[in-house]
């Protein structure tokens, strides 16, 4: 998988000076964390990354394969035969058009196979790989903290802290106000996103 961030990038961030408490291995993991909360949240990714997807044949010249912003196709497949690529074009909003032929349906199902890039930018934002720094700092903090993240209310030699955003509601994906906005502002229509796989 593709991230947002390198280690050294979250390792910068304040906090996260002490390996022996944080090490790479522990940022590396908030960043897949993070980097798959964001393409699952915001249902693309912002970056083109390799996908493949295998899905039930449409029976029609249109086959929607839950994939947004398909930007490159590698190799389609109908029922293991491989479709010449010049044939079918990709449309964003997922949908992939047979140009010579039919996605072929079968009882069986699962017997279109679909392979290439896609993001909806081919380099990520400012913002999204901030926000992916953000979420990974968090990740790996919450791991040693014995203040839980959502804790209404601190009290330390810092002095008192309210902490009023709670996630899990609409729109909020993170207990991060900031880190939601940018989310929020980013998010496109859900594709298919549990069927795809990332590279």
């Amino acid at each position: 998988m593709v991230a947002y961030a390198a280690v050294a990038d979250v390792r910068a961030l304040d906090g996260l000076a002490d390996t022996s408490v944080c090490p790479d291995a522990t940022l590396q993991q908030g960043i897949d964390f993070a980097t798959e909360l964001i393409d699952g949240y915001c249902g693309t990714s912002f970056e083109a990354k390799s996908f493949s997807v295998t899905l039930d044949g449409s029976g029609t010249t249109r086959q929607y394969t839950g994939v947004l912003f398909i930007r490159t196709l590698t190799s389609v497949t109908i029922d293991g035969v491989a479709q010449t690529l010049a044939d079918i074009v990709a449309q964003p909003d997922g949908v992939i058009v047979h140009k010579n032929g039919v996605f072929l349906r079968w009882w069986w199902g699962q017997n279109v196979a679909v392979a290439g890039t896609a993001g909806v930018t081919t380099t990520p934002s400012e913002r999204i790989k901030w926000a992916c720094r953000t979420i990974a700092r968090q990740y790996a903090l919450d791991l040693h903290s014995r203040i839980p993240s959502r804790a209404l209310s601190v009290t330390n030699e810092l002095g008192n802290f309210e902490v009023r955003a709670q996630a899990g509601g609409p729109g909020r994906p993170t207990n991060l106000p900031d880190v939601n906005a940018v989310l929020n502002a980013n998010k496109h229509k859900p594709g298919n996103m549990g069927a795809v796989v990332f590279s």
